[in-house]
């Protein structure tokens, strides 16, 4: 009974290890106190009532878990944005510019990357995705119906791989309040997500497969939308530049996307795809150097990026254009170009625009 009740401690003691660090801090002691008097005031009538005690006891753990890491995340998340709006009478980022004329974090937007790996950090999600694009390509070589099975599962492998670790870096840096090193990630692991919500929306619903009614999907779509402006508005109130490292992932990702678009049907363009690796090292070196540029060369950096994703986005376009005309048909990219631009640009104007809103609150 001794060595039962001693497992179930234990088991015990390593759920709540799950729990967010602030949580454990305040409630670990308590909760594994009164869970061992409980256990051990229930050994007394057999192992029975050990056990109603124990699923008594465990059986809101998930729950709790789950709001407690949503309440860790949000609170993460929420904390950049009332340090820039929001005020209180003595300790708020407001009141100490009042005292010492002018907040780092604010005003100047300067970026803190603190050593030459946090940049090389901030890079790593622009070439993995560029990396499983090419990658998928490479190793199907061919349109999916041609190749054998195992090349086929290989190819998903080698692509999914990336954008995995994007999708587990962006998550990273939303739980640590977005750091400078994590705006990218953060934008890749978002633009991504969209692309994806979005081409399987499409795919399923030509072939009549809708899993989710017209109204809910129009409710996914409100909700991006607003999870997409919040991180632009919180981002962009830290200053244009980091604005800029945001919308870097988001039109990078955006752009190339189109790179995987042309080896699909009904183009099946694969010789295109693998040109996806060497552009996202360009833009990987390209990004290296706004992290370190002054505020004029930045503007610079995101002009020929720009240009940069505008010339991928025409490559792809000769062959959409090549299969329409054979068709009889006309392909613009112009709708694509607006969007990768606004993309591009986003979060450094909102930068700007959220500016003379702190000057107005410091003022207040």
């Amino acid at each position: 009974m001794n060595t039962l009740t001693g497992v179930i401690l234990f088991l015990y003691t390593r759920c709540i290890r799950w729990f967010p660090s602030s949580f454990r801090t305040e409630f670990e002691e308590e909760m594994c106190e009164v869970f061992s008097l409980a256990l051990h005031e229930s050994r007394r009538t057999g192992i029975r009532s050990m056990f109603m005690t124990t699923i008594r006891e465990i059986r809101d753990l998930p729950m709790i878990l789950f709001y407690e890491h949503f309440q860790t995340i949000q609170d993460r998340i929420w904390k950049p944005f009332q340090r820039t709006f929001l005020r209180s009478q003595t300790g708020s980022p407001l009141a100490v510019m009042r005292r010492k004329g002018m907040s780092e974090f604010m005003d100047t937007g300067t970026l803190n990357f603190h050593s030459k790996p946090h940049r090389i950090l901030a890079v790593v999600p622009l070439f993995l995705f560029g990396f499983g694009i090419a990658a998928i390509s490479l190793t199907r070589g061919g349109p999916w119906y041609s190749v054998p099975l195992w090349r086929l599962i290989l190819s998903i492998a080698m692509g999914l791989l990336p954008m995995i670790v994007i999708s587990i870096g962006g998550l990273i840096a939303l739980i640590r309040g977005i750091p400078d090193w994590g705006l990218t990630w953060v934008g890749c692991a978002f633009m991504g997500f969209l692309i994806f919500v979005k081409t399987l929306a499409e795919e399923l619903a030509e072939v009549g497969q809708r899993i989710i009614s017209e109204p809910v999907e129009i409710g996914i779509v409100v909700v991006l939308f607003l999870v997409g402006v919040t991180l632009l508005v919180i981002v962009g109130a830290r200053g244009w530049q980091r604005g800029g490292l945001l919308s870097i992932g988001f039109s990078v990702t955006f752009t190339l996307t189109f790179f995987w678009a042309v080896t699909a049907a009904p183009f099946y363009r694969h010789d295109l795809a693998p040109l996806a690796l060497p552009f996202s090292l360009l833009i990987a070196a390209i990004t290296y150097l706004y992290t370190q540029a002054s505020n004029p060369s930045r503007w610079m950096i995101l002009m020929v990026m720009g240009l940069l994703n505008l010339g991928s986005l025409l490559a792809a376009n000769t062959v959409w254009l090549e299969w329409h005309q054979t068709r009889g048909e006309t392909s613009s990219p112009l709708p694509f170009v607006i969007f990768m631009f606004l993309f591009l640009i986003c979060g450094p104007i909102m930068g700007l625009i959220t500016k003379p809103i702190k000057r107005t609150l410091r003022r207040a």
